[in-house]
Formats: C-alpha cells, structure tokens, sequence
C-alpha cells in the first residue's frame, strides 16, 4: 500500500521537502495544503524586488513542476485540526478529513502585533506574503511617510525599498541599536549610518505606545514623548511560530514545535516539522534554535525528507547564517555572532569575527565581503580555532586558514 505523506504549508519549506522526497526516490503519495492561494514560492524577494516593482510577483514562486513530481497542492485550504490518534487532518471548511501516514508541519510563522494598534482601522501593514506585499507597495510612493515599527530584518529591507521609491521611512526601533538580535553591535553600527546616510530617519532605544488619526494620516507617540506623523504603518516587529495546530493536536510547543535531528516531534515520530515553525537541536553550539531565513528553510527540509528516506543520516546540523539586501549592500552573517570575543578585521570590506571560550570561531559577519564568509562558513563547520590574530590581519589570506 502507497503510504500518504500530508504537508501543512505551502510555503518554501513544504515545497522543498516536497520536491526532495519525490525525487530522493520516495512513491509516497504527496498531498500539500497550501493556505494561500498560491503555488510554493521564496519570501526573501517580497521586500526587495517584488516590493519595489521590480520583478513580477510570478518570479518568487520555485521552479518546480508540482504535476509532474505527482505532488498535489491544494491551494487555499487551510488546516482546522490534526487528530493524531486517527492520524487525519481536518481542513476548514468542512471537507473530508484527509488521512496520512506521515505528517509534516512547515506552517511557518506569522507577523507579530503591536498592542498600541487597537484600532482596526489604522493603515497597518505586515509582510509575509505575496498579498502583503501588493497591499504594501500601494502606499509606497514618493513623499508619503512610513512609519516602521521594528529595526530588524523586515522593517530595513522596507526602509531601503521606500527609500528607494522616494517615500519617506521612519525607523523605530525599542533596542538601543539596530537589529539586535541577529547582528553583532559593529554591523548593526554600520548598517545604521548607512540607512541614516539613505535619507531613512531612525529612533533608537523607544518604542510606539500610542497611534491615532490625525487628518487622513496618524501620529504616532513615542515612549520617550516624541511624535511622528505618518500615512501608513509597517510592523516589523518579529514573527511568532505559527504552531498553534500543533499545539491544539497536543504537541510540545517552545517558541516553535519541539522536534530531534530528523524534524520529528518530540510527542510523534509520524508528525514532523520543518523551517520556521520547528526548534531544532543544533550539536555544534549546544542549543536548540528557531531560525527563520531562507537558508534555514531549504537545509531543514531536504534534510528532514532525506532523513525520513534514510534513517541512519547524521542529525542536522547545518551551519546557522542569512543575507539581507539594504541600500545596494548586502549583509552576510554566519554562525552565531552574537556569542564570544569580537575581533574586527580590517579592510575595505570590514568583518567580525565571533570567538567562544574555547576559542572555536562560532559567528562571523560582514557588509558585502562574500568569500570571507564563505571561508567563516567552512571554519565554523570544522570546529576551527583560528589564531585570533590572523582573523584581525588584512594582509593575512583567509583561505589558508582552511589548510
């Protein structure tokens, strides 16, 4: 009998274990709800070119012939329930429960709220998806001021791309610097004189704690007493897993579902979850991680669907690391930079370099340097300790490092 294997998300991560497990040799048959009215496609373009105009929104989607790999998407169909002890998934709407075999969950995550937003009416925006980012770029013309709550990822790839459009972007952000969580304090440092240098206005170290209508646009009061007019809102405030199904189907849930090195739950080796929506073990820093970013999304899933063809493969374990476009610029980070000793490496393209205790080189990240970050990749995947002095030198060649 063909086993069923159900996917819940249609979004990059589903898509890609799809696609893997159809063509790691897997006769399953494949059924993906996808709640969006839309094939499987990749996020990161949404607030760069597909918000700007630049390219079609079609673009995004993955190169992948659904019909014939024989996996059946069901678009716009979102899942109710799970009953585990049936082993079926009930979709909303009232159609027949669909039974499975194998179950995986790449529901992903959701925009984070803003408490102060009570009114329902306030031109709020988020960006998750192709909708979102059709809504948004309406409001994005010249002269028009935005207001971006959230100095993280989403809300300055939004900054740069109204920037660029000619509106005019205002950065709140409540840490005392720019995207605290994912990038170390010089870059953060760097990214913000760029943006400021952009024309984009930043307030660091407040938050919004009150929004109302003032005309045909808003102001906005800030917790150190500032106000800010605007014409539209954009939350880039951080996104929650989307793993309430999980949990309502008695799943254990921390920030994300808990699964093992193959993406199963903690609670059911049937039910699997993958990319944004599962916290995962990671051996190499000795930590379990939610990690939301492309390269996380692609690995996740077509480690989970080979490991589910093989169950002798080695655990994940991929190196952690993301890009993000700003202004013409790229930041790359790789690893976990925030942890260890800092060391600067001087050079028309600056880098950092994260040690631990131990002196394992564990985070590196850079404006624009791509082959050092490709060498930090390499070095954090071996375990390496680096001569801190060595990583600090201009002259010295990276790449020897790897001998």
């Amino acid at each position: 009998m063909t086993r069923h294997v159900v996917i819940i998300g249609g979004g990059q991560a589903g898509g890609r274990f799809a696609e893997a497990l159809r063509k790691g040799g897997s006769d399953a048959r494949i059924t993906m709800l996808a709640e969006e009215p839309h094939a499987p496609y990749e996020r990161p373009p949404l607030s760069k070119d597909v918000l700007s105009g630049k390219a079609a929104p079609d673009t995004t989607r993955l190169p992948v012939d659904w019909a014939a790999l024989g996996i059946d998407i069901l678009e716009g169909v979102r899942a109710e329930s799970i009953d585990r002890g049936a082993k079926r998934v009930q979709p909303a709407g009232g159609g027949a429960p669909i039974p499975y075999d194998t179950l995986v969950l790449a529901t992903g995550a959701r925009p984070r709220r803003l408490a102060a937003l009570t009114d329902a009416d306030l031109p709020v925006f988020a960006l998750r998806s192709l909708d979102d980012a059709a809504a948004l770029h309406a409001i994005l013309t010249p002269g028009r001021r935005i207001l971006l709550i959230g100095g993280g990822v989403i809300g300055l790839e939004v900054a740069a791309t109204a920037a660029g459009l000619g509106a005019h972007p205002v950065v709140v952000e409540m840490a005392p610097r720019l995207m605290p969580r994912g990038c170390p304090p010089l870059m953060a440092d760097r990214l913000l004189a760029l943006h400021r240098a952009r024309g984009v206005e930043v307030h660091l170290g407040t938050g919004v704690i009150a929004v109302d209508w003032a005309g045909a646009g808003i102001i906005a009061t800030l917790g150190n007493g500032e106000r800010i007019e605007a014409d539209g809102i954009v939350l880039g405030i951080g996104a929650a897993p989307d793993d309430g199904l999980a949990a309502a189907a008695g799943l254990r849930t921390r920030d994300g579902i808990l699964v093992d090195g193959h993406a199963r739950s903690l609670d059911n080796p049937d039910v699997l979850a993958i990319g944004d929506v599962a916290r995962h073990p990671l051996p190499r820093f000795g930590v379990t991680l939610r990690q939301e970013s492309w390269r996380h999304a692609e690995a996740h899933a077509r480690h989970a669907a080979a490991a589910l063809l093989d169950p002798s493969l080695p655990d994940y374990d991929d190196v952690p690391g993301f890009w993000s476009d700003q202004h013409g610029t790229r930041l790359l980070v790789e690893g976990l930079p925030q942890e260890g000793q800092e060391i600067l490496r001087p050079a028309a393209t600056e880098s950092t370099w994260h040690i631990a205790g131990d002196g394992r080189l564990v985070g590196a990240a850079t404006l624009g340097d791509s082959k050092a970050m490709a060498v930090a990749r390499r070095l954090i995947a071996a375990s390496a300790r680096p001569d801190p002095a060595r990583l600090a030198d201009p002259a010295s060649d990276l790449r020897a490092l790897l001998r």
